[in-house]
């Protein structure tokens, strides 16, 4: 396959590529996307935790009066 001719295909002079059309159909979008908001679900899971983890906890303890 003729890479250059495939982006290409618009530009004058070039003959016309009929041999590979180019289509998504709905899996090869929704798989990536649906990764996308997976991956952000878990950074934003894992920082959460990560800050309650960490510091806020043990600040208010120490500010405690017993």
């Amino acid at each position: 396959m003729d890479l250059a001719r495939l982006a290409l295909a618009a530009a004058p002079g070039l003959a016309p590529l009929d041999g590979a059309p180019l289509r998504a159909d709905p899996w090869s979008l929704v798989i990536p996307a649906a990764g996308v908001v997976a991956l952000s679900g878990v950074a934003a899971v894992a920082q959460a935790w990560w800050a309650a983890r960490r510091g806020s906890t043990k600040e208010l303890r120490a500010a405690e009066t017993r």
